[in-house]
């Protein structure tokens, strides 16, 4: 007989429930998404936090809205 795996402590997969996400899809070049992937590995953070990053970043220089 087979038993369950031991569970595993992933601290980040529950800080939101399902209703609260929503999908960003969009493609981007095969050039463009190794880069962003290694960008993120290089400073270790997943893709997801370095887009978030990387708007608040923009916002904040920029502001969310033209001529704020």
């Amino acid at each position: 007989m087979v038993s369950a795996p031991t569970p595993t402590f992933t601290p980040d997969n529950l800080s939101k429930s399902p209703e609260e996400l929503k999908d960003l899809n969009f493609k981007v070049s095969p050039d463009l998404h190794r880069d962003f992937k290694l960008t993120a590995t290089a400073w270790g953070m997943s893709m997801k936090e370095l887009l978030e990053a990387a708007y608040k970043g923009w916002v904040e220089k920029h502001g969310k809205f033209p001529g704020e």
